[in-house]
């Protein structure tokens, strides 16, 4: 079987709130392999901030996933990661079970998301009211994806990625979401990339020095984190850690 992981970045910005907790900024990837980063022995391929982020905090390279009752693993270790329980003790709708970013929610946090869900409408309106570009199913075109915006637990508009590719629009809803923060409330940003999931769309400017489909996407991906940090200069000099989860 060939190994695969969800990737996830938890960057804890070194600003503080006013409250004196830090805001967390939190990258999940979809379908990676656990060798698809050059930080981690992979000379044929280039992610150049995802390798800053792994060397400037923590990577586990043997956190395993747990598998799947279906063929679609990104679904239930979604919802594992959301709740923290293992594969056989939560919901892939994660039905009746709390989640952390409701709990942040409870300590006063802002919370928000952008980018892929798959674990059902109902449960993307409780669990974050608030978000911005978010794409509700498992997989499709990234320049002509189904995205929503919610507001207080509803969805209030959809449209699509029009041609714009699905990784830049999550980057640059992050970083508006950053940028329009004040220091008097803590905040939580959740953006979890689609990419590398198929179908392996990239956009042109990825394609050089990329040789394969999937190549060009972690390109875009790794691109993409680098594009939400920016958004934020308080994530400059974040403390980080990554995790790896074989699929």
């Amino acid at each position: 079987m060939i190994p695969r992981l969800c990737l996830i970045l938890l960057a804890t910005v070194s600003v503080l709130s006013a409250a004196g907790r830090p805001n967390v900024l939190v990258f999940y990837a979809d379908d990676f392999r656990a060798d698809a980063i050059a930080a981690l022995g992979n000379a044929a391929i280039r992610t150049p901030h995802l390798d800053a982020l792994a060397a400037s905090g923590a990577v586990f390279a043997h956190a395993h996933g747990m598998g799947s009752l279906q063929a679609a693993v990104c679904i239930p270790s979604r919802a594992m990661l959301m709740s923290g329980r293992t594969l056989f003790r939560v919901s892939e709708k994660i039905e009746g079970t709390d989640t952390w970013p409701e709990a942040f929610a409870r300590a006063g946090y802002a919370t928000f998301i952008t980018g892929k869900w798959h674990n059902f409408e109902a449960s993307l309106r409780r669990v974050f009211p608030q978000g911005k570009a978010a794409f509700l199913t498992g997989m499709g075109d990234p320049c002509d994806m189904p995205l929503f915006d919610l507001e207080d637990g509803n969805i209030v508009r959809e449209r699509r990625s029009a041609g714009r590719h699905a990784m830049e629009i999550f980057a640059e809803a992050a970083g508006e979401f950053i940028a329009a923060q004040t220091p008097a409330k803590p905040w939580l940003c959740y953006v979890p990339f689609s990419a590398s999931h198929d179908p392996h769309i990239a956009p042109p400017e990825c394609a050089p020095a990329s040789p394969t489909p999937r190549s060009r996407c972690l390109r875009i991906f790794s691109r993409s984190i680098l594009s939400t940090t920016a958004r934020c200069s308080c994530a400059t000099n974040s403390s980080t850690a990554g995790r790896a989860r074989r699929r």
